[in-house]
């Protein structure tokens, strides 16, 4: 993610949940309930924001995440999402960019990157890192109306499973 993009989410994060909130859950609600998608225990959230996903995952799910990792390249988007969880032992708060996650291989159960890859500097690497520390699933989401590459262009083994706002990809490495 370029500086100036990392700088602008700095800026949006106090005001990012009232701006992009409702468009988030309602993704979020498209992928995982309607699209019938699950996650393991261990999750990470690569471009995790505010933390919105892990507040859908608590509300809508039995079986929430047991260790979440809320990763984002901006400063204010994880001071935001640490105001809103600041004693959640289930949240590991990372400060670091999709493609150089500072993660060991096979660390989480599910690797998820939903509203990112449109901002992405190096939509390869990020695929390569996801995989990377995924045991199971990589979930991707790409804005429908840009000109940006699908996951599928660096990977074929990602499928595209349904659109809502953004096109969903998943790459199951190992079904649960």
């Amino acid at each position: 993610m370029e500086p100036s993009v990392v700088r602008k989410y700095d800026i949006t994060s106090k005001s990012y949940d009232e701006l992009y909130g409702e468009e988030q859950f309602l993704k979020y609600n498209f992928i995982f309930s309607k699209l019938g998608v699950a996650l393991g225990y261990d999750v990470a959230d690569i471009g995790c924001g505010t933390g919105l996903l892990y507040e859908f995952l608590k509300n809508i799910s039995k079986r929430s995440p047991m260790r979440y990792l809320c990763i984002d390249a901006s400063e204010g988007m994880i001071r935001k999402a640490i105001r809103k969880n600041p004693n959640d032992p289930r949240i590991v708060f990372i400060v670091s960019y999709a493609e150089n996650l500072p993660l060991k291989d096979n660390s989480v159960d599910d690797a998820v990157m939903i509203t990112v890859w449109d901002n992405l500097e190096n939509p390869s690497e990020a695929v390569n890192e996801l995989k990377r520390i995924s045991r199971n699933n990589v979930l991707v989401t790409k804005h429908s109306k840009t000109a940006s590459p699908s996951p599928i262009t660096f990977d074929n083994s990602f499928q595209r499973i349904g659109v809502l706002i953004d096109e969903v990809y998943i790459l199951r490495k190992r079904y649960l």
